[in-house]
Protein backbone atom coordinates (compact mmCIF):
# COMPACT_ATOMS: atom_id res chain seq x y z
CA UNK A 1 0.00 0.00 0.00
CA UNK A 2 1.51 3.19 -0.80
CA UNK A 3 1.12 6.50 1.04
CA UNK A 4 0.39 9.50 -1.43
CA UNK A 5 1.58 12.73 0.13
CA UNK A 6 0.07 16.15 -1.41
CA UNK A 7 2.59 18.69 -2.35
CA UNK A 8 1.96 21.75 -0.21
CA UNK A 9 1.66 23.95 -3.68
CA UNK A 10 -0.75 21.13 -5.09
CA UNK A 11 -3.21 21.64 -2.13
CA UNK A 12 -2.80 25.32 -2.48
CA UNK A 13 -3.89 25.01 -6.11
CA UNK A 14 -6.38 22.78 -5.24
CA UNK A 15 -8.03 24.66 -2.89
CA UNK A 16 -8.14 27.62 -5.00
CA UNK A 17 -9.95 25.90 -7.94
CA UNK A 18 -12.53 24.79 -5.38
CA UNK A 19 -12.75 28.39 -3.90
CA UNK A 20 -12.85 29.34 -7.55
CA UNK A 21 -15.41 26.87 -8.86
CA UNK A 22 -17.84 28.01 -5.44
CA UNK A 23 -17.79 31.15 -5.64
CA UNK A 24 -18.64 31.54 -8.96
CA UNK A 25 -21.44 29.46 -8.50
CA UNK A 26 -22.45 31.20 -5.31
CA UNK A 27 -22.48 34.74 -7.02
CA UNK A 28 -25.08 33.23 -9.86
CA UNK A 29 -27.08 32.45 -7.16
CA UNK A 30 -26.61 35.75 -5.70
CA UNK A 31 -30.02 38.01 -6.02
CA UNK A 32 -29.28 42.18 -5.60
CA UNK A 33 -31.51 44.18 -3.53
CA UNK A 34 -32.88 47.36 -5.71
CA UNK A 35 -33.89 50.54 -4.46
CA UNK A 36 -36.68 52.25 -5.72
CA UNK A 37 -36.72 55.50 -4.40
CA UNK A 38 -40.16 57.12 -6.70
CA UNK A 39 -42.52 55.05 -5.03
CA UNK A 40 -40.18 54.26 -1.76
CA UNK A 41 -39.44 50.38 -1.74
CA UNK A 42 -36.69 47.84 -2.29
CA UNK A 43 -37.25 44.32 -3.20
CA UNK A 44 -34.82 41.69 -4.93
CA UNK A 45 -34.19 40.66 -8.17
CA UNK A 46 -32.00 37.78 -9.43
CA UNK A 47 -30.39 40.51 -11.52
CA UNK A 48 -30.75 44.37 -12.53
CA UNK A 49 -34.32 45.10 -13.91
CA UNK A 50 -35.24 47.25 -16.88
CA UNK A 51 -37.46 49.98 -15.08
CA UNK A 52 -39.30 52.98 -16.54
CA UNK A 53 -40.75 55.34 -14.44
CA UNK A 54 -43.48 57.50 -15.67
CA UNK A 55 -46.54 59.67 -14.29
CA UNK A 56 -46.82 58.19 -11.18
CA UNK A 57 -45.85 54.82 -12.43
CA UNK A 58 -42.33 52.40 -12.06
CA UNK A 59 -42.89 49.49 -13.84
CA UNK A 60 -39.76 47.28 -13.48
CA UNK A 61 -39.17 43.68 -14.49
CA UNK A 62 -36.87 40.77 -15.61
CA UNK A 63 -36.12 37.46 -17.01
CA UNK A 64 -34.23 34.89 -15.41
CA UNK A 65 -34.02 31.36 -15.41
CA UNK A 66 -37.19 31.26 -17.36
CA UNK A 67 -39.14 33.25 -15.02
CA UNK A 68 -40.36 36.58 -15.92
CA UNK A 69 -40.62 38.92 -12.36
CA UNK A 70 -42.50 41.92 -12.91
CA UNK A 71 -43.26 45.11 -10.22
CA UNK A 72 -45.92 48.02 -10.64
CA UNK A 73 -45.93 50.10 -8.19
CA UNK A 74 -48.52 52.94 -8.90
CA UNK A 75 -47.56 55.74 -6.53
CA UNK A 76 -48.48 59.18 -5.07
CA UNK A 77 -52.24 58.24 -5.30
CA UNK A 78 -53.63 58.73 -1.78
CA UNK A 79 -55.61 55.84 -1.57
CA UNK A 80 -57.97 55.29 1.54
CA UNK A 81 -57.29 52.08 3.06
CA UNK A 82 -60.60 51.93 4.76
CA UNK A 83 -61.81 50.46 0.70
CA UNK A 84 -58.27 48.95 0.74
CA UNK A 85 -60.17 45.26 0.43
CA UNK A 86 -62.56 45.99 -2.58
CA UNK A 87 -58.88 48.14 -4.73
CA UNK A 88 -57.44 44.57 -4.47
CA UNK A 89 -60.20 42.71 -5.48
CA UNK A 90 -60.65 44.80 -8.63
CA UNK A 91 -56.83 44.62 -9.07
CA UNK A 92 -56.73 40.45 -9.09
CA UNK A 93 -59.97 40.06 -10.68
CA UNK A 94 -59.03 42.68 -13.38
CA UNK A 95 -55.60 40.75 -14.08
CA UNK A 96 -57.68 36.98 -14.27
CA UNK A 97 -59.65 36.60 -17.43
CA UNK A 98 -62.41 34.58 -16.28
CA UNK A 99 -63.37 32.48 -19.19
CA UNK A 100 -60.18 30.45 -19.74
CA UNK A 101 -57.88 30.79 -16.69
CA UNK A 102 -58.04 28.39 -13.86
CA UNK A 103 -57.22 29.92 -10.03
CA UNK A 104 -55.55 27.18 -8.53
CA UNK A 105 -55.12 29.23 -5.12
CA UNK A 106 -55.97 32.40 -3.64
CA UNK A 107 -54.69 33.72 -0.20
CA UNK A 108 -56.47 36.75 1.13
CA UNK A 109 -56.76 39.09 3.99
CA UNK A 110 -52.83 39.37 5.13
CA UNK A 111 -50.52 42.17 5.32
CA UNK A 112 -47.08 42.55 4.36
CA UNK A 113 -45.54 45.28 5.72
CA UNK A 114 -48.50 45.89 7.39
CA UNK A 115 -50.21 46.66 4.40
CA UNK A 116 -53.63 44.73 3.14
CA UNK A 117 -52.49 42.48 0.30
CA UNK A 118 -54.13 39.59 -1.49
CA UNK A 119 -52.35 37.09 -3.72
CA UNK A 120 -53.64 34.54 -6.22
CA UNK A 121 -51.58 31.40 -8.17
CA UNK A 122 -53.00 31.08 -11.86
CA UNK A 123 -53.28 28.84 -14.69
CA UNK A 124 -53.88 30.39 -18.21
CA UNK A 125 -55.21 28.78 -20.76
CA UNK A 126 -52.36 29.16 -22.86
CA UNK A 127 -50.14 27.14 -20.42
CA UNK A 128 -48.60 29.99 -18.32
CA UNK A 129 -48.45 29.65 -14.48
CA UNK A 130 -48.49 33.13 -12.52
CA UNK A 131 -48.77 34.29 -9.11
CA UNK A 132 -50.01 37.47 -8.60
CA UNK A 133 -49.96 39.57 -5.33
CA UNK A 134 -51.18 43.25 -4.63
CA UNK A 135 -50.66 45.37 -1.80
CA UNK A 136 -52.06 48.67 -1.37
CA UNK A 137 -50.61 51.17 1.25
CA UNK A 138 -52.13 54.98 1.71
CA UNK A 139 -49.55 56.34 -1.29
CA UNK A 140 -49.28 53.17 -3.43
CA UNK A 141 -50.97 50.29 -5.23
CA UNK A 142 -48.23 47.57 -5.78
CA UNK A 143 -48.96 44.51 -7.99
CA UNK A 144 -46.37 41.76 -7.96
CA UNK A 145 -46.27 38.72 -10.92
CA UNK A 146 -44.30 35.87 -11.55
CA UNK A 147 -44.64 33.86 -14.70
CA UNK A 148 -43.58 30.63 -16.01
CA UNK A 149 -43.91 28.43 -18.39
CA UNK A 150 -43.31 25.34 -17.08
CA UNK A 151 -45.22 25.00 -13.96
CA UNK A 152 -45.42 27.23 -10.86
CA UNK A 153 -41.44 28.12 -9.77
CA UNK A 154 -40.13 26.39 -6.22
CA UNK A 155 -41.39 28.20 -3.02
CA UNK A 156 -37.72 29.00 -2.20
CA UNK A 157 -37.71 31.46 -5.81
CA UNK A 158 -41.08 32.50 -5.12
CA UNK A 159 -41.22 33.68 -1.71
CA UNK A 160 -36.86 34.89 -2.64
CA UNK A 161 -38.86 37.43 -4.43
CA UNK A 162 -42.20 38.21 -3.15
CA UNK A 163 -40.79 38.68 1.03
CA UNK A 164 -38.31 40.51 -0.26
CA UNK A 165 -40.54 43.33 -0.63
CA UNK A 166 -39.43 46.45 2.29
CA UNK A 167 -41.15 50.02 1.96
CA UNK A 168 -38.63 52.58 2.64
Amino acid sequence: MKNIAIKPFSFILILSLVFCLTTSFTWQQTWGTFLFRSASFKMKFPKLPDATDKDNLLLANVQADGLTFQVAAHYKKNFDLKKASSLLKESIDGFINSGSDKIISQKDNFTVENSPAREVRIQTSDGMYIIFRTVITKDCLFQFVLTSSSGFPAESVSDGFLNSFELL
